[in-house]
C-alpha cells in the first residue's frame, strides 16, 4: 500500500464515526477535534465537510 493510500485509510477511520446514527454534538465535536489534531488530517478541509 502506498503512503497516500495509508493516509487515506487513516482519514476514513478517523472520520467515519461521524456518520453514526444518533451521534450527539458533543461526541461529534470530540471526533472532529481528534481528527484535526491527528497526523492523518493536518488540513482542516477534511473535517469541514462533517460539520454538525
Amino acid at each position: 500500500m502506498s503512503e497516500s493510500e495509508e493516509i487515506a485509510v487513516q482519514r476514513v477511520q478517523l472520520l467515519s464515526p461521524l456518520l453514526a446514527d444518533g451521534l450527539d454534538s458533543a461526541k461529534a465535536s470530540q471526533i472532529r477535534w481528534r481528527a484535526v489534531h491527528s497526523t492523518a488530517c493536518q488540513n482542516a478541509r477534511y473535517v469541514g465537510i462533517w460539520r454538525v
